[in-house]
């Protein structure tokens, strides 16, 4: 029964996780070089324009220090933060 269950919770983290990633990858690039046209052009920048980069960098950036946490509760205010985005560009 433990098995099962742990088995199942990290069968849908990983999903999320690889959920993150796809949509990372395919909106950070096109909108940073909407905004910047020259970015892929720039030296180093244009990291940000290149889909493998930005997803290691906001992997390695984001999710992976959010997920050091011990207590989940330390996450609340950047989910607020989040949902605060959300619902303002929407």
């Amino acid at each position: 029964m433990i098995g099962k269950t742990l088995l199942t919770s990290s069968h849908s983290a990983f999903g999320g996780m690889i959920a993150f990633c796809i949509i990372v990858g395919d909106t950070i690039p096109h909108v940073m070089t909407a905004i910047f046209p020259s970015l892929p052009s720039t030296p180093f920048l244009w990291l940000l324009a290149n889909r493998q980069a930005v997803i290691v960098i906001f992997i390695l950036g984001v999710s992976y220090p959010l997920s050091l946490y011990r207590d989940i509760a330390k996450v609340r205010q950047h989910s607020i933060v989040r949902v605060a985005l959300l619902i303002g560009t929407s």
